[in-house]
């Protein structure tokens, strides 16, 4: 979850910083400049946005079935749901 979130928030940093940096040897400023221009394709930015979501739910998930006084059929009936309700409506989105 962490690193996806992380790219996330720092999305536009990271373009910035593999852009045509002079300091660079020039293979590594083409591998950088072929890996920006990997970052801006629609498809990764979606994927990127879908995982980020998904973990955050996940996450929020598990968090409430470590509490030790949630009670089970709360746990579950909230969890449960709430995942699922996230799996149906991401598919429905793409």
């Amino acid at each position: 979850m962490l690193a996806v979130s992380v790219i996330t928030s720092y999305f536009l940093k990271i373009l910035e910083a593999l852009s045509d940096d002079q300091l660079q040897k020039g293979d590594t400023r083409r591998e950088a400049k072929n890996i920006a221009n990997k970052m801006y394709e629609i498809q990764l930015v979606l994927m990127l946005n879908f995982w980020n979501e998904t973990m955050k739910k996940f996450h929020q998930t598990s968090q409430l079935l470590q509490c030790e006084n949630v009670l089970v059929n709360r746990c579950r009936f909230v969890a449960c749901s709430s995942l699922a309700d996230l799996l149906h409506t991401s598919r429905d989105e793409f």
